[in-house]
């Protein structure tokens, strides 16, 4: 293993750099940005419209259609360079993921 975990590796040989990805035990999105990292909110929610992280409620989750339109025009406006909850929520370095 490298220096970068294999998601970073994946978005630097198969992205220009630049990667989008569902984790699934947790249901977080990971943007990849260079060397930048950040853990988005995830698209998929409850039938109270609320996140469970981990799945440790157990309950079914339904895709977040607002949620995932958001992440799609960031993603297709190449706005995660200047998306204000993208930046917040960043940091430098991949060596996790």
């Amino acid at each position: 293993r490298g220096r970068h975990g294999e998601s970073a590796q994946h978005a630097a040989s198969c992205g220009a750099g630049v990667g989008v990805f569902l984790l699934i035990k947790s249901t977080k999105i990971l943007l990849i940005r260079g060397r930048r990292i950040c853990l988005y909110p995830s698209v998929y929610l409850d039938a109270h419209g609320e996140e469970d992280e981990f799945l440790k409620r157990g309950r079914p989750l339904f895709l977040a259609h607002s949620r995932y339109a958001a992440l799609s025009e960031m993603w297709l406006h190449s706005a995660l360079d200047y998306d204000t909850l993208a930046l917040h929520s960043s940091r430098v370095g991949s060596d996790f993921y």
